[in-house]
């Protein structure tokens, strides 16, 4: 989630125009009339998500600008932005008939804006037992699948692992693949820990043969990093999407808590404390000490905790707190103890057997503490001590649907201290619900002046400069893939300068390709310069402007992040999409992605950056999906075949319906002796008429066939309107 980046400008590319052929049938991404995210990075902006409901707890709906009222401090703010954000529930569009088999899209587009809702999932690997793993996925999988609905974007973090998050992406299949690559690292119960010790020391001061010293959690400082390493991740976050602003942004943080004692620590803070995490004194002092080591180490703890709400509460990220333990009891870790008799611990059979039951008890409601805590301090709620995940999440689902933005302008403080904010509102019998207040910088934060650098590393891509895309990976050099990428500009995107003769813009295009871990791969960047004769600019006004490049990645999976900022109507977008390349050595016949172009869709002037897919195929392939009855498609592929015995490969492409039908179909076939020798592959390619077919969804699927037996497959889906 957090990008190293070094972006630069390249040198400037002169665009060319391609013979116009007749208009795409192509159509932009539906518009939702929702508020649409923006990024800034402003810091002079103080935004509040406010809930207001009725007394039968229904959100109120027509509430104006002047029925709110905002204090700071106990000071009356001006209330320069409003917005009700009011999202559909429940209008996740069905699976197609295909079922599993279904086809995702194969292209992103960012002229939607980001519509729906925001979710970032923690996975707390540091404080989930190994034991409860299949419980985590399965509360997780539930949320995913049942609550991310069509424009939702959500994100998957595992603390402790950068190598299996997923950055944001509103498709599931990624999210469950992260989901399923959690772990559980949590460490023995440290009452448990002190109760063996005291076995060990053979008593306490009031029991038979005295304890030499106050027992001891064994592991009291690995306990301690992981704790660390949790907030840490958990501030990085915060900050992380504190740039998005007009939408609410949720945390999902799922967790048992922490484990590490910080009663003494936590009991005796403040009450002044603006934002006190709560807890309970040391019932069990007597027996297990007070070792001045575990408190120094809880104290750090709180400190790190404290700094983690101050960053969620400055960002305005709100977190819900999910304890996969669901309706929680001891039992599971009682049985990894066997207590000892009154001979050790002193008193009573019942003071013995009972010691480990209260020690247990506390460890759980503590830590069930600590998450209603973080929730209840940063505007969230914590779906704690319930088997019913069901409506806890129902209720994240409509956190996060309907509520009012309220955002006022302030002089920076640079203060460090912690500001209250106060939402009122002029109507009687409301229940108004918004976060406390936020914690001020301590320093101003250091000015970018980069704007494709901050696109680039914003969380999740923005709108502004429309532009749609989609890649393809073929077989690189020395095993390795060669994605090869397509964006274009649609109409309407671009202003041109009239320079009387001609038409002038430049766009600045920045890219990168980061992998699992955040690391970035590869670079690039171009500079499109661009003066259009008046054919070319007509054609530019009618189809978009179109730029293909390929950048070489070995097998793995990726993340390619592209920026663009113009000129003459001074507009910059960002968009983003997940992309893996496979090892295309490990089978004996494999085959590329597909490649499509349409005879329309050349209309659009090209600036065409992919040499090796430009030497195969004449035509740019195109970026969209949609396409109308009078088109003709090109769909190309790549069929690697590495058998050395002589055979030949069985060639079939076809169009089906979403029950299967196949409405039609070519087939060809190859000798191996006709592999190209460089590359060790067979170029297919075939032209597929539309003029038959009816308006609908199908899927174009390509099969090889080896006469040896491996087979290979590629499945593409488009629609004809």
């Amino acid at each position: 989630m957090h990008r190293k980046l070094g972006v630069t400008i390249g040198v400037a590319t002169a665009l060319t125009v391609l013979p116009v052929a007749r208009p795409a049938g192509q159509t932009p991404a539906p518009q939702s009339g929702a508020p649409q995210v923006t990024f800034r990075a402003s810091s002079d902006i103080v935004e509040v998500d406010a809930f207001i409901t009725d007394k039968d707890g229904n959100f109120v709906r027509d509430l104006t600008k002047d029925d709110f009222e905002v204090l700071e401090d106990g000071k009356p703010q001006v209330v320069d932005t409003f917005t009700l954000v009011d999202l559909p529930i429940g209008q996740t569009p069905p699976p197609p008939p295909r079922g599993e088999d279904y086809i995702e899209p194969g292209y992103i587009s960012n002229e939607g804006g980001v519509e729906g809702r925001i979710y970032l999932i923690v996975l707390d690997s540091n404080h989930i037992s190994p034991l409860r793993l299949p419980k985590v996925k399965d509360v997780v999988r539930q949320f995913i699948l049942d609550n991310i609905q069509g424009n939702d974007k959500a994100a998957i973090v595992h603390v402790g692992r950068s190598d299996v998050g997923q950055d944001f992406t509103s498709n599931k299949r990624l999210l469950i693949d992260s989901l399923e690559k959690v772990q559980g690292d949590k460490l023995r119960s440290p009452a448990l820990n002190k109760l063996d010790d005291l076995v060990r020391l053979g008593g306490t001061s009031s029991g038979l043969g005295g304890a030499i010293r106050d027992p001891r959690d064994m592991d009291a400082q690995q306990r301690a990093v992981m704790a660390r390493e949790t907030f840490d991740s958990l501030s990085a976050l915060a900050s992380y999407m504190a740039g998005i602003r007009g939408r609410r942004k949720a945390l999902l943080f799922v967790s048992e808590g922490l484990d590490q004692d910080l009663n003494d620590v936590i009991g005796h803070r403040p009450s002044a404390d603006p934002l006190p995490l709560t807890g309970t004194p040391n019932i069990d002092t007597e027996v297990f000490g007070n070792n001045p080591i575990e408190a120094a180490l809880a104290e750090q703890t709180v400190e790190q905790q404290r700094l983690m709400v101050e960053a969620a509460t400055r960002g305005n990220v709100a977190i819900y707190t999910v304890d996969p333990r669901g309706l929680a009891d001891i039992s599971q870790d009682s049985i990894e103890f066997q207590a000892p008799g009154p001979e050790i611990l002193g008193g009573s059979n019942e003071t013995a057997t009972m010691l480990p039951t209260s020690a247990l008890r506390r460890e759980l409601r503590d830590s069930q503490q600590g998450l209603r805590s973080y929730a209840e301090q940063t505007g969230g709620q914590a779906i704690v001590g319930t088997n019913n995940f069901e409506d806890g999440f129902k209720r994240i689902v409509e956190d996060n649907s309907t509520y009012y933005v309220l955002g006022y302008a302030t002089q920076p403080k640079y203060d460090g201290k912690f500001h209250e904010i106060t939402v009122r509102v002029k109507r009687p019998g409301v229940t108004i619900r918004s976060r406390k207040g936020y914690y001020a910088l301590k320093a101003p934060p250091v000015a970018s002046v980069d704007v494709l650098h901050d696109l680039l590393v914003s969380p999740m891509a923005m709108p502004g400069l429309p532009m749609r895309a989609s890649s393809t990976v073929l077989r690189g050099a020395e095993g390795q893939g060669l994605v090869q990428f397509t964006v274009e500009f649609p109409k309407d995107a671009l202003s041109f300068e009239d320079k009387g003769n001609a038409f002038a813009n430049r766009v600045d295009l920045s890219y990168l390709a980061t992998d699992t871990e955040g690391n970035t791969k590869k670079t690039g960047s171009k500079i499109l310069d661009m003066v259009l004769k008046p054919e070319g600019h007509d054609a530019a006004e009618a189809h978009g402007i179109r730029f293909a490049t390929e950048m070489p990645l070995p097998p793995g999976r990726y993340q390619i992040r592209l920026a663009a900022k113009e000129s003459v109507g001074a507009r910059a977008g960002s968009i983003f999409w997940d992309v893996t390349v496979p090892d295309f050595s490990a089978e004996r016949l494999t085959m590329s992605d597909l490649v499509l172009s349409s005879a329309m869709g050349g209309a659009a002037p090209t600036v065409h950056d992919a040499a090796t897919l430009k030497a195969m195929l004449s035509v740019p392939p195109t970026v969209g999906r949609v396409f109308s009855l009078d088109d003709t498609l090109t769909v190309f592929s790549e069929v690697y075949d590495r058998d050395t015995e002589a055979h030949d490969v069985q060639l079939k492409v076809s169009v089906q319906m979403d029950d299967g039908t196949e409405v039609w179909s070519d087939d060809q076939a190859r000798e191996s002796s006709t592999r190209n020798a460089e590359r060790g592959s067979y170029a297919y390619s075939a032209r597929v008429p539309l003029q038959d077919l009816a308006p609908g969804r199908f899927t174009l699927v390509v099969e090889a066939t080896s006469s040896l037996g491996p087979t290979a497959k590629r499945e593409l889906q488009f629609r004809i309107e």
